[in-house]
């Protein structure tokens, strides 16, 4: 599915903000380049770690919920539930592609994309029209008189006041996952690292076994060699007695201890075995805890970068609200309270 898709597309996204955009600066071909269309099926459904994956964003699909999970973003995708799985069609997809991309191009935040979309809550006014809060820097909020346009500034401010708490919210909670995440490596690193010191141990006491086994042949050879020397001082009738051979008794001996030599090697193999495949364990636990706190680091740094644009936002329509309210003649406490008591849902 090639040229196919792009026709289906211009079809089911004739009226989609962000589809326009994309198609007015001519970045159709590089947001659904060659390999996304073989790779798209507009009869699947997919999960958002699928989702991930199509944009080889495989093992981040953290970057798409954290997307959904603001201004409505869900909603424009049409997230779906299966058997209790979350789910998206094609569409979905597409313009989860949609934003990515658009938000990589141009450096834009969720806030900016919202704003393009006008996916924020509306409200009815004084003359009975369903007025739409726009989320840009330079809000020009069209009204028939100026109290409209007051009260839909105040209710953009609210808006974004609600937005900044969500967001101060994950914040908070991140960097409360950033701390449990930190003590659970450390508690699983300790933990290998008491197992590691017994197999150390286990070694230790294997090597004692073995200096000890050693020390015996050694005391075994010394009284063969003490035999030896006795046995040549013993006369030539001696040689003809039906006795045990000295010879034998120490290749008895020494074969016993031999073999238990190859025994406590073989034990003492296994065990560094065990320290070898526990040692390359810690280095992935360790490499694991090292790329979560570090992703986590990326996470915390765009909701930071998110609340001092929301904070800048909130600035910008106080000033105007401010403006407008002396540009308002007639009486005061209407003016605040088209200003001020306003509920965003």
């Amino acid at each position: 599915m090639s040229d196919e898709l792009i026709r289906n597309l211009r079809e089911h996204l004739s009226h989609d903000a962000l589809f326009r955009y994309i198609e007015k600066n001519d970045w159709l071909n590089e947001v659904f380049d060659e390999s996304f269309r073989k790779a798209i099926d507009e009869e699947e459904y997919y999960t958002t770690p699928q989702t991930a994956a199509l944009m080889g964003l495989e093992d981040k699909d953290w970057t798409i919920r954290n997307l959904l999970n603001k201004y409505n973003l869900d909603e424009y995708v049409g997230m779906q539930k299966i058997k209790s799985r979350l789910v998206l069609d094609y569409i979905g997809v597409i313009k989860v592609k949609m934003m990515l991309f658009i938000m990589d191009k141009t450096d834009r935040k969720p806030l900016s994309i919202a704003e393009m979309l006008g996916q924020v809550a509306s409200t009815h006014v004084s003359d009975g029209f369903t007025r739409h809060a726009q989320a840009s820097d330079n809000t020009d909020l069209a009204t028939n008189d100026d109290y409209s346009k007051l009260y839909m500034l105040a209710f953009h401010k609210k808006q974004l006041e609600q937005a900044l708490k969500l967001t101060n919210h994950e914040k908070y909670y991140l960097e409360q996952k950033e701390v449990d995440s930190a003590a659970y490596y450390e508690e699983l690193i300790s933990q290998m690292e008491v197992t590691k010191d017994s197999y150390i141990r286990e070694i230790a006491a294997l090597d004692e076994q073995i200096r000890t086994i050693k020390y015996q042949q050694l005391l075994s050879e010394q009284v063969d060699n003490l035999a030896k020397e006795q046995a040549s001082k013993f006369s030539f009738k001696k040689i003809f007695k039906q006795e045990p051979s000295q010879d034998n008794r120490s290749e008895q001996i020494n074969t016993g201890l031999s073999k238990q030599l190859e025994q406590l090697g073989e034990k003492i193999g296994l065990v560094k075995g065990k320290i070898s495949d526990l040692e390359q364990k810690m280095e992935k636990t360790s490499e694991k805890a090292t790329q979560d706190k570090e992703m986590q680091a990326v996470q915390k740094e765009k909701l930071e970068e998110e609340i001092l644009e929301i904070n800048q936002n909130i600035t910008n329509v106080e000033a105007k609200i401010n403006n407008e309210k002396k540009n308002i003649s007639g009486d005061s406490n209407m003016t605040l309270f088209l200003a001020d008591d306003i509920n965003v849902e």
